[in-house]
């Protein structure tokens, strides 16, 4: 798998949750592995964060990435059985095409569940409460609203589906 193409999967993941504003790096950083070999700066891999939470890094074998290297954190909390080795504060899984869409799913949903949070909800949260999910125009600002998290765990604190005292 190339670059682009673990990028393009990813992109994919972000569009169908409504957000496509790829120039902010808080939800969509990419960005490149440098190691200095005879005073030249090479590339040899990539970084990727989501949402704030580091996803993966790849190293090239040529000009395709061999294995994608996952957070311990990460790891622990997607099934990845029989596919990855440890590392250090890592774990390597080979890119096979035929497990690499299944993996970077988890991954991003591993990411997503795990966003940031800039803040507790804005002023539309009696209209998401009501419909039981985030109704912010601008699916970027949901990402990082903690009480979308409460709503789509079914913890409604307003309105008429509400089902906790706060």
């Amino acid at each position: 798998m190339n670059k682009e193409h673990i990028e393009n999967i990813f992109k994919s993941f972000l569009t169908k949750d409504g957000c496509t504003n790829f120039s902010d790096k808080h939800f969509y950083n990419c960005r490149p592995l440098i190691k200095s070999v005879n005073g030249a700066q090479i590339e040899y891999g990539f970084s990727l964060s989501l949402f704030g939470v580091m996803a993966l890094h790849c190293q090239y074998n040529g000009k395709w990435a061999e294995y994608i290297d996952i957070t311990s954190h990460c790891y622990k909390s997607i099934d990845v059985t029989g596919i990855a080795f440890s590392g250090n504060e890592w774990y390597h899984v080979k890119s096979d095409p035929i497990v690499l869409t299944d993996l970077l799913s988890k991954i991003y949903r591993y990411c997503r569940n795990n966003a940031t949070s800039e803040f507790d909800c804005c002023s539309l949260y009696l209209e998401c409460s009501n419909l039981k999910k985030c109704i912010n125009p601008r699916p970027e600002r949901g990402m990082l609203c903690s009480y979308r998290k409460k709503l789509e765990n079914g913890i409604i604190f307003y309105g008429i589906n509400r089902t906790k005292k706060g």
